[in-house]
């Protein structure tokens, strides 16, 4: 009996051991079945120290990267590691702006089942959420959240969403993890931190959001950036700038003509913007500072299929200003954003600077007024073009008084010499002739070697005036901008000395005694100057308005004293040589370029 009463003691000593650590090794299991590491890992960009990790898994969705059984809690929750967040922050602050991205794929369905909506959410999750390390609180706080309806999208299709961190926030104010729910299976294939981005790429099923959230839109054919204002700056300074909108377009290789050129309509806030079509034509930048209203509701109205995508990005850092208020690299768009772009938000208070996106190397300045203008360019207008003082540089009191031009253009060569004569010489050029020749060697139009000798390189210059009036802005832009074109294309030089030598010899003389008349000063024994200024007198002004600009020129008091004969020649024959061979130029233009007379812009508003 003793024997059996100490086995029996035994049995429930075993017994009590056994319970004990069952219950130990169950608690074990059920605090690993909390949180782990997950199945997804989380990437940051090549360039840092934390290339790829697993995330914490908070749930066993979650650590398995999926979200299969609907029926019970779909969610998925995840934490970032410490060295994740720490990663976090060197980009957020290293970029001034950060963002999550995930791949989600949606699992085929046996069973469709017709629903009103199936819906889908992603958020951040933060510190005050946790009650611990691995263990969120029962209830959470209503937060901004990207929302979709998984049923517009196709049985097995895969996109990717990106939320914003908002701009401007302490390192223990960023979001510490994130959630995914869904009503239908799905998996989270990867996950990535990535530079900040609003809107939509069609082809590779992107959707970008702001901090402020939203919903998912296939259609399409709207953005609303209005909650852009909080990743990105409102204003440009010496130190942030405001981000560029990028439009990514379909594949155009009809060159079509200018009557029935393609455009794609866009209402951006209370602005109509039209951006033509041209054979090539891959992408728009538009920066945000060119525009209105920046951080408003887009909307395409006419070919919204033609954009593969539009998206709201950080400005590059190397577009900040320098000291000293110099500002030395453009902003690379088309030209039909100059005349409407406030001088509030350039860059300096004297002047902007611009590289035209489809002419790389032709660089525009729009400046504060005539002073400044002439402060850059009034010596080398003498110098390059004025007759009587062609290769002479005159001193500031020879030029006192002296009127340059009121828009201005010249070639890599041109400046070259210029630059080279004014160091020969030691001759003291001005504060922003300096700056001239500091921009021109910083964008490759004219080059220093090694010795210090200077040459050409590729490219030519474009100024016009915010003194200039609206109309006169917009003529002189097209004006100036046919000059770059001629000045760095020499298959087109070649067609307009075609056209200049077949043109009716009359017209020609009046066109030169017209130009005397306005005191414009070009030298004719400069061929090269005559065939440039042909052209863009004929190519300045629409087709419709050719002969009408020229009949009004024949009409003016100054022209009828020097050139009376001729200026009736051109009135009886209504100005037709010269339609004539704006027609023949228009025509040209329009095969090769997509541009027409008049207009040297692919984006208008």
């Amino acid at each position: 009996m003793k024997f059996f009463s100490g086995f029996r003691k035994i049995c429930y000593l075993m017994c009590f051991i056994f319970l004990i650590t069952g219950i130990f090794l169950t608690t074990r299991a059920l605090i690993r079945g909390q949180a782990g590491d997950s199945r997804l890992m989380l990437a940051f960009p090549v360039n840092t120290s934390v290339r790829q990790s697993p995330l914490i898994g908070l749930d066993g969705n979650a650590k398995n990267g999926t979200v299969k059984k609907i029926s019970g809690a779909p969610y998925a929750y995840f934490r970032f590691t410490d060295a994740q967040m720490t990663e976090f922050w060197r980009e957020y602050e290293q970029n001034g702006d950060a963002a999550l991205a995930l791949t989600i794929s949606l699992f085929p369905q046996k069973i469709q089942v017709k629903t009103k909506e199936t819906p889908f959410t992603f958020g951040f999750l933060y510190k005050e959420d946790f009650q611990s390390a691995t263990r969120l609180y029962k209830e959470i706080k209503k937060r901004p959240l990207v929302t979709a309806n998984l049923d517009d999208f196709s049985q097995t299709e895969r996109f990717t969403i990106s939320c914003c961190f908002p701009a401007s926030l302490p390192a223990d104010k960023l979001p510490t993890g994130f959630f995914v729910y869904g009503t239908r299976p799905f998996s989270i294939d990867s996950a990535q931190a990535v530079r900040a981005s609003v809107g939509w790429n069609r082809e590779a099923c992107f959707f970008g959001f702001a901090p402020g959230g939203g919903k998912i839109s296939t259609s399409f054919d709207t953005v609303d950036f209005t909650g852009a204002s909080s990743i990105f700056p409102g204003e440009n300074s010496h130190d942030v700038l405001m981000p560029a909108v990028i439009f990514g377009l379909s594949p155009y290789e009809n060159s079509g003509s200018v009557r029935n050129q393609k455009k794609i309509s866009v209402t951006y806030g209370h602005e109509k913007l039209v951006i033509y079509r041209i054979k090539g034509q891959r992408e728009m930048n538009v920066p945000a500072a060119s525009l209105a209203e920046p951080f408003t509701a887009v909307s395409f109205t006419e070919n919204a299929d033609m954009v593969n995508s539009v998206l709201m990005v950080q400005s590059e850092k190397k577009l900040l200003p320098l000291k000293e208020d110099r500002v030395l690299v453009p902003y690379k768009c088309d030209p039909g954003l100059i005349p409407g772009w406030k001088k509030e938000r350039w860059r300096t208070h004297d002047y902007e600077l611009f590289e035209w996106a489809e002419f790389p190397g032709i660089l525009f300045f729009d400046t504060l007024d005539y002073k400044v203008q002439s402060e850059f360019f009034r010596r080398i207008a003498f110098y390059v073009e004025k007759a009587g003082s062609r290769g002479k540089l005159l001193t500031d009191t020879q030029l006192d008084g002296l009127h340059g031009y009121n828009a201005h253009d010249y070639r890599a060569d041109s400046l070259v010499s210029f630059f080279s004569e004014a160091e020969k010489q030691r001759f003291p050029l001005n504060a922003k002739e300096k700056l001239l020749c500091d921009i021109l060697i910083a964008n490759g139009i004219i080059t220093r070697d090694s010795s210090g000798q200077l040459s050409a390189g590729h490219g030519a210059v474009i100024s016009v005036s915010q003194e200039s009036v609206p109309w006169l802005r917009k003529l002189f832009i097209a004006h100036e901008g046919w000059h770059g074109i001629f000045f760095t294309d020499a298959e087109f030089r070649n067609f307009v000395a075609s056209v200049y030598y077949t043109i009716d010899p009359e017209a020609l003389s009046f066109l030169k005694a017209f130009w005397f008349a306005r005191k414009l000063n070009y030298d004719p024994s400069d061929v090269y100057l005559m065939h440039n200024e042909f052209m863009a007198y004929l190519m300045q002004q629409p087709l419709s308005a050719t002969a009408t600009y020229f009949l009004r020129a024949a009409g003016e008091e100054e022209v009828r004293k020097q050139a009376a004969v001729l200026a009736q020649y051109i009135q009886k024959n209504h100005a037709a040589a010269f339609e004539d061979a704006a027609s023949v130029l228009n025509e040209y233009a329009s095969n090769r370029w997509g541009l027409a007379a008049g207009r040297v812009w692919i984006i208008m508003r």
